[in-house]
């Protein structure tokens, strides 16, 4: 878990940069909680996010914010390096359960943080069914247009999901959101 650390922190600040409501904008660190079935489970203090990372040095994480009952999903490779950052692409996500979603709209991360460049694509979700389907399912392929990014398995994600979603209650239980903070200011 200590070397999904570094890639939470770097996924963190990229997708601020590249979304314009990005999870976790809070700029307080990612709380590490452990490990569940190979994913490393982080209190990003606001919402909770879990990451794994794959043998071709991809990696998924999927960060779920219970208030906004939003999910975050990013698939970031080393190797996509024409993913221009916040630019938004067209992409499908498709489930071993049979569930799709998309054409959906997701914003390109290409930034370096802290020496390592990270290359991705990070989507919005309605939390409730994604991370159902996501924790259903053996396998996930991502597309942008026609081409097939990636295809990888799913492996324990139905334990990693339901710690996820624990930890996002308790975390917006312990940080509510202040309905203040988004105020227009008083006029003078």
């Amino acid at each position: 878990m200590a070397a999904l650390a570094p890639l939470l922190a770097a996924s963190l600040a990229v997708a601020q940069a590249a979304s314009p409501a990005p999870p976790s904008a809070n700029p307080q660190p990612s709380i590490p909680l452990g490990t569940v079935e190979g994913w490393g489970l982080y209190d990003n203090i606001g919402d909770c996010s879990i990451l794994t990372e794959y043998e071709s040095g991809a990696y998924l994480r999927v960060a779920y914010e219970y208030g906004e009952n939003r999910a975050w999903f990013s698939i970031d490779n080393p190797a996509w390096r024409s993913i221009e950052q916040g630019r938004q692409y067209q992409i499908g996500v498709f489930f071993s359960n049979g569930a799709q979603y998309g054409p959906v709209g997701a914003f390109g991360m290409n930034s370096v943080y802290e020496g390592a460049r990270m290359t991705g694509l990070l989507a919005i979700f309605h939390a409730e069914d994604f991370l159902r389907d996501f924790a259903e399912s053996a396998s996930i392929v991502v597309t942008m247009d026609e081409a097939r990014l990636g295809a990888v398995a799913l492996e324990g994600t139905r334990a990693a999901v339901a710690r996820l979603r624990t930890c996002a209650l308790d975390t917006h239980r312990r940080n509510p959101p202040d309905p203040a903070a988004n105020l227009p200011p008083p006029r003078k």
